[in-house]
């Protein structure tokens, strides 16, 4: 039997966006027949574990569901979800048709965004899921990262 969506008066962000993208993610598998859930929750860990706020941990877990999933970012709030969190998906979701780097530009005009889409290309250039992408993928995938890390700002 399916889980119900956590109540919406779920305190933790986390916790609720973490109980969502594993229901949204359910039974999905990577290329390698990974649970494909571990793959968000190695996105969230790593902004945890540089201590990033909850709304960019939130959307962590949940920035690959409007891309593989049925869900819209209408069910994400119907869900719930802090419409900080769900402004944060909908950035990271590259929109059908767009050109991989067209969507990185896009997200490095959101500051929050970079710092996740960070965490997501580094899980997705661990040299322990490779799952084999061309020389051009992994490429296009550092220069993702180049964008990314140019569009943080300063430090003072």
């Amino acid at each position: 039997m399916e889980e119900p969506f956590p109540p919406a008066n779920t305190p933790d962000l986390v916790a609720r966006a973490e109980a969502l993208a594993r229901r949204w993610h359910a039974g999905r598998v990577d290329r390698l027949g990974a649970p494909y859930i571990d793959h968000p929750a190695a996105v969230a860990g790593l902004l945890a574990a540089g201590g990033a706020p909850p709304a960019w941990q939130a959307a962590a877990w949940l920035h690959d569901v409007l891309e593989h999933s049925d869900a819209t970012a209408a069910d994400l709030a119907a869900a719930g979800v802090a419409d900080e969190v769900v402004r944060l998906v909908e950035v990271l979701t590259r929109r059908p048709g767009e050109d991989y780097l067209d969507f990185i530009g896009r997200v490095c005009a959101e500051p929050a965004a970079v710092r996740v889409k960070i965490a997501d290309a580094l899980h997705n250039l661990d040299p322990a899921r490779d799952f084999g992408p061309s020389a051009d993928q992994r490429a296009r995938y550092h220069r993702a990262l180049v964008m990314l890390f140019q569009a943080l700002p300063a430090s003072t």
